[in-house]
Parts: structure tokens; sequence; C-alpha cells
């Protein structure tokens, strides 16, 4: 993700759900669904906790146009 990049978000008060589409409850749950303003830290967190690896990019003009053709943050997925 760039550095200080920030992002609203909404998260599941129950099962801890995040989305970036509003909503009034949850997908999976169904519980009560709030507002986050600044979600990063949470999925950070998140991130950390499952034994994953967060790199902050500083801001460049490669590296930030090629994050924000993907909203400023991105993953590597495997299963």
């Amino acid at each position: 993700m760039v550095e200080n990049f920030q992002a609203a978000a909404y998260r599941c008060q129950n099962c801890g759900y995040i989305s970036l589409a509003e909503q009034a409850t949850c997908h999976f749950c169904g519980g009560p669904v709030e507002l986050v303003s600044d979600v990063i830290n949470t999925i950070v967190r998140r991130t950390l906790e499952a034994g994953n690896e967060v790199v902050v990019v500083q801001p460049n003009e490669h590296i930030s146009g090629t994050l924000y053709t993907m909203g400023d943050i991105g993953a590597l997925l495997r299963y």
C-alpha cells in the first residue's frame, strides 16, 4: 500500500466483515454495520495476525501510478 493511504469502509459489529459497499446489515451474519472512517489499521492488524507481510511503499511516479489503478492498495493472494 502507498504510505499514508486511508480508506473508509463498512465493518460488521458482530463478525468483523469489512466492505467498501454501503450496507445496513452484514451479508454474512446479518449483524449491524458501522461506517469506519479509516479502516487501514484494521486491515493491517488482521494481515499481520494471519502471519502475512505488509509492505508500505513511498509514493513515486511508477509505484504510485501502478497502485493508483488498484486503489492505492494491493495484495498477492495464494491458496
